[in-house]
This record gives C-alpha cells, sequence and structure tokens, in this order.
C-alpha cells in the first residue's frame, strides 16, 4: 500500500475519531444514572450502559491520539500504520457495532429503510438516542473505510 494512501486513511481515521470521541466525552462529562433515571424506565442496564459509552470513549480516545502520533512522525513505516487502522477497526469500530454488555445491536437492514442503524435491547433515554444519532455517521464511515483493510490487508 501506498505510504501516500496510508497516511489519507490514518487522516480520515483521525477526523472521524475526533468528532466521535467528542461527542462520547461531551455526554459522560454531564450524563450519570441519576439524570438517565429522570429520563427513563429501564434503571437496571444504566450502569452497563455507561460503562460500555466509557470503554467506547476510552478506545475512541487512545486511537486518536495514535493518528495524531503518526500522522506527527515523519518516518513511521506504512506496515505499522496498517496495524494502527487494524486497531482502530477492532477496539473502536467493532466496539461500537458489538458492545461489551450486548445493550445495543447494528440493524443490518437499516440502509435499506433509512432507520438508525443501532437499536437498543431495552428502552433507551432520548439523550442516548440522540447521542447515538450523532456518533453513529462517524462510526459507519469509520466502518466503510476501514472495511476493505481488515479484509484485504490483516486477514494473516
Amino acid at each position: 500500500m501506498q505510504e501516500h494512501a496510508v497516511q489519507k486513511q490514518v487522516e480520515f481515521a483521525q477526523t472521524k475519531l475526533s468528532v466521535i470521541e467528542q461527542k462520547l466525552q461531551h455526554y459522560l462529562n454531564y450524563t450519570n444514572i441519576t439524570v438517565l433515571e429522570r429520563e427513563g424506565r429501564e434503571k437496571e442496564e444504566y450502569p452497563l450502559l455507561l460503562s460500555d459509552l466509557r470503554r467506547l470513549s476510552v478506545h475512541c480516545l487512545e486511537a486518536k491520539e495514535a493518528c495524531t502520533m503518526f500522522l506527527t512522525t515523519k518516518a513511521v513505516p506504512s506496515a505499522q500504520a496498517q496495524q494502527l487502522l487494524k486497531r482502530i477497526y477492532q477496539r473502536c469500530v467493532l466496539e461500537f457495532f458489538n458492545p461489551k454488555n450486548d445493550l445495543w445491536y447494528e440493524n443490518s437492514r437499516a440502509s435499506y429503510t433509512g432507520s438508525d442503524a443501532i437499536h437498543f435491547r431495552f428502552e433507551a433515554p432520548n439523550s442516548v438516542h440522540v447521542l447515538f444519532r450523532n456518533i453513529e455517521e462517524p462510526f459507519l464511515s469509520l466502518q466503510e473505510e476501514l472495511q476493505m483493510y481488515e479484509k484485504n490487508y490483516f486477514a494473516n
């Protein structure tokens, strides 16, 4: 893979991760279990939901920082950049679409029906739906861009 193409992919990932991480941080800084309890009914799910969101936020922050380091370092081999893209796909994208606590899932038919790609296994509060609508597009873009790398370059 050409170094320029790898650099463009890392720049793209960094941009999307910055948007995602900013939205997750803002939500997590201003939301706690008490706030969620005022919004909804499924209170036993809220600690797991916040845990999954914090985990996702940490993965995205670490990946964004790794992208920044890659882009500021001139002599990084493209093999390391490919590993970075693989790690972003596995730890951020897959974590978003397959969360640890299995509280939400990807509706694979969403692109055909025009509905949200993420559906919850519980009655999520409105603020959670708003958050997911805001981070869904960047994650879908990352998924689309990085899937070819996962299949073509990291199958070994």
